[in-house]
């Protein structure tokens, strides 16, 4: 019988250890450590616990990091004029702009949220880099000249 059971879980303990579910957030801050300059900005989407896993992997003390938007909740209930104002204020004075966008988020805030990021950034910034990985998607945005 332990042996039936040893068997018949082996193929569940293979598939927790090859296939991760955990967000490689390290990863991603990993990545932007080595590729950020000094002045870049960090967007984090604050409506989890993002803002928090970014602060907590950052080794960078020369980029500035914001939570947009301030308050997640007012997300919802402000306008899109009104998000694309506060997003216009807070990469005001950044020639580089590094999104992160969590991935699992339900999907009409993912796609509301992209959406303001483009179609604010598109008009003064070029997507210059784009890196998928488990749980989020990264954009670096530089001012055109």
């Amino acid at each position: 019988m332990v042996g039936v059971i040893l068997v018949l879980s082996a193929s569940s303990v293979q598939s927790y250890y090859l296939n991760p579910t955990k967000s490689d957030a390290r990863d991603v801050m990993s990545y932007i450590d080595g590729n950020a300059k000094r002045g870049d900005l960090v967007l984090v989407y604050s409506g989890d616990t993002d803002a928090l896993i970014f602060n907590w992997y950052n080794n960078r003390t020369d980029l500035t990091a914001k939570d947009f938007p301030a308050n997640y909740v007012n997300l919802w209930s402000k306008s899109t004029e009104q998000n694309i104002q506060e997003l216009n204020s807070d990469v005001a004075g950044h020639d580089r702009v590094w999104i992160i966008n969590s991935t699992t988020q339900p999907d009409h805030t993912f796609n509301l949220v992209k959406a303001l990021y483009q179609k604010t950034l598109n008009a003064s910034y070029a997507t210059t880099d784009s890196k998928s990985y488990l749980g989020y998607d990264v954009q670096l945005y530089e001012k055109r000249a």
